[in-house]
């Protein structure tokens, strides 16, 4: 029990001395005693007069700093109604893609389809993979043609 009732002791201590921690380390570093001072600043009393006489002075009007402006109002983006649907019978496993192709009638990059298939993004690359990998639109890195497959 004596054991027991010295650690109790210790800990109450300990606890106590934890909690006057934070205080006494803020006391210490407002008093600049937390680390090595240089001797070529000037002293607080020094800085603080050099403050408020710099307050004092009237400011110039020329250095005045002009009012923000704000932003100008953004221009809307062109927004695309998307009408299509991979699920649209009428491009669910068939050659959506390359008969925008076909009506285009020239290579053309895969922003332009984009454009002209009304599908979302997502729908788009699927049905793109799906079209190129059936042989219905061939991939030439930087544009797209209508594939030789039947369809």
């Amino acid at each position: 029990m004596n054991i027991a009732s010295e650690i109790e002791r210790r800990h109450i201590a300990s606890a106590r001395q934890v909690l006057r921690l934070t205080p006494l380390t803020l006391a210490k570093a407002f008093r600049g005693e937390l680390v090595p001072q240089d001797p070529t600043d000037e002293p607080a009393h020094a800085l603080l007069a050099r403050i408020a006489t710099q307050r004092n002075v009237p400011t110039d009007t020329a250095s005045a700093t002009t009012p923000r402006r704000g932003r100008p109002p953004r221009t809307p983006k062109e927004s695309a109604t998307m009408t299509k649907s991979r699920q649209d019978h009428d491009v669910m496993d068939q050659p959506y893609l390359a008969g925008h192709l076909r009506r285009i009638g020239t290579p053309a990059s895969a922003e332009a389809l984009f454009k002209v298939a009304e599908l979302p993004v997502a729908d788009f690359y699927k049905q793109l993979a799906w079209e190129v990998t059936q042989g219905h639109v061939k991939d030439n890195q930087t544009t797209l043609e209508p594939g030789h497959a039947a369809g």
